[in-house]
C-alpha cells in the first residue's frame, strides 16, 4: 500500500540520519512492529516501542526522538491540510460559539508555532530540553541537517493526501456521488478527528463520527459513509497491524 510504503521511507530517513547499521530486513520488522504499538497508543505515536527493540540499548533513545519527530511532521500535515480544507469550503454545520475567521486565525497562528517549534526544538529554551544529554547528542546534527525535518514534512504532506484520496476513492466505490470538493471534507475529518485525544485503535469511532457530522449531511444514505470509513480503517491500519503482531511478539521474546 503506498500509504505505508511512504511510512516506510520516512523510517528510511529516520534511520539514514542516525546512520544506524541495520540491513532492510531489520527495518522491515521494526517498522511492522512498530505500527501495532502505535495502533494501541493515542495518535499513533507509540510506533517507537515496538520499533525500539530492534535496536541496541545506546541507539534507542535518538531512535525514540527522532520517531517522534516523524510523528510530529505526520501531525503538522493533518493540520495544514485541515486549514485548507477549511479556507476552501468553510467549517462543516458551523453551529460553534466562534466565528469562522476567528477560528481559521486561531488555526493558522497555532499551526505556525508548532511549525516554528518543529523545525527550531533544539533552539527550545526550557531547561530540561537543554539539558538532556541525548538532545544534545542530536541537536548538532539536526542543525548540520536541517533538511531532515524538511523531509519527513514533505513526505507526511503526500501520505497525508494519498491517505485522503484512498478514502475519497472508497466512497466512490460504496456508491456515493461525489465531487471533487469532497477532498477538502476528507481533510477536515482527519483534522478534527486529530484535534480529539483518543485512547487507542488509531482514532477508530471518533474519525468515524466527524466523518458522520461533515459528510452524512451530503449524502442520502449516511451508513455509506461509515462503511467507506471503516474499510479504510481495516485496510490502512487493521491489516498492517495484523501482519506485524508476529514480528512484535518476536522481538520482545528475544530483546526483553
Amino acid at each position: 500500500m503506498l500509504n505505508w510504503g511512504i511510512e516506510f521511507g520516512k523510517w528510511n530517513v529516520v534511520l539514514d540520519f542516525t546512520a544506524t547499521n541495520t540491513n532492510r530486513e531489520i527495518k522491515l520488522k521494526s517498522f511492522l512492529a512498530g505500527i501495532i504499538t502505535g495502533l494501541l497508543t493515542p495518535n499513533m505515536i507509540g510506533n517507537f516501542l515496538g520499533r525500539m527493540f530492534y535496536f541496541q540499548r545506546r541507539e534507542r533513545p535518538s531512535i525514540i526522538l527522532l520517531t517522534l519527530f516523524s510523528n510530529a511532521a505526520q501531525f503538522l500535515a493533518s493540520i495544514l491540510f485541515g486549514i485548507l480544507g477549511i479556507i476552501w469550503l468553510g467549517i462543516p454545520n458551523n453551529d460553534f460559539s466562534w466565528s469562522e475567521d476567528s477560528f481559521l486565525l486561531a488555526s493558522i497562528i497555532g499551526f505556525s508555532i508548532l511549525t516554528l517549534l518543529y523545525f527550531k526544538f533544539e533552539k527550545v529554551p526550557f531547561q530540561f530540553i537543554k539539558e538532556n544529554k541525548h538532545i544534545k547528542r542530536i541537536a548538532p546534527l539536526m542543525q548540520k541537517n536541517s533538511f531532515f525535518r524538511l523531509k519527513l514534512l514533505i513526505l507526511s504532506c503526500f501520505r497525508h493526501f494519498i491517505f485522503a484520496l484512498q478514502y475519497w476513492l472508497l466512497l466512490d466505490a460504496f456508491g456515493i456521488e461525489i465531487q471533487i470538493n469532497w477532498l477538502g471534507w476528507i481533510w477536515q475529518i482527519f483534522f478534527w478527528a486529530t484535534l480529539i485525544p483518543s485512547l487507542w485503535f488509531g482514532k477508530l469511532i471518533i474519525r468515524e463520527s466527524m466523518a458522520l457530522w461533515i459528510l452524512a449531511p451530503l449524502t442520502s444514505n449516511p451508513a455509506l459513509v461509515l462503511f467507506a470509513s471503516v474499510a479504510l480503517w481495516i485496510i490502512n491500519q487493521a491489516v498492517p497491524a495484523a501482519v506485524g503482531i508476529p514480528f512484535l511478539k518476536t522481538n520482545n521474546s528475544k530483546r526483553l
